[in-house]
């Protein structure tokens, strides 16, 4: 099972996307302070296959935290995907994520969800298998 830890400011989202997405193949925590990641890995020195995040964060930019999380010794394999409810492409244009693995445009509606959920779960199974197979590579060397 995949573990995941979603980051997000709103709460009504974090709920939404653990009702939703934890009746898959993973399993969810979900926090809303940037901080929390560390702060969680440290104490249950449980790390997630992936970091899940909004780019709005409270306190910290989101290129700082993926910044963090990339040179953090537990945490730099991680996979990070970034919410954004701008338009992926500007955002890969501008560099600030260049770090992250995946931006996914986030839904403006309920109705949005389904088809936003699905792109989710193909970019996170895709990008694990991807991250698995480099660590095997480097494995072998």
């Amino acid at each position: 099972m995949l573990k995941l830890l979603f980051l997000d400011q709103d709460k009504d989202d974090l709920i939404l996307v653990k009702e939703l997405l934890g009746k898959e193949q993973f399993e969810i925590n979900t926090i809303d302070h940037p901080s929390m990641v560390f702060e969680l890995t440290a104490i249950t020195g449980n790390v997630p296959d992936v970091v899940i995040m909004n780019f709005r964060l409270p306190v910290l930019s989101s290129w700082e935290l993926i910044g963090a999380i990339k040179n953090h010794p537990l945490l730099h394999r991680v996979v990070i995907i970034v919410l954004s409810l701008i338009d992926p492409v500007l955002m890969e244009r501008s560099g600030l994520l260049a770090d992250a693995d995946a931006i996914i445009l986030k839904p403006f509606s309920f109705e949005e969800y389904p088809v936003f959920l699905q792109r989710l779960k193909s970019v996170i199974l895709n990008k694990v298998s991807i991250e698995r197979n480099r660590v095997r590579k480097d494995i072998r060397l």
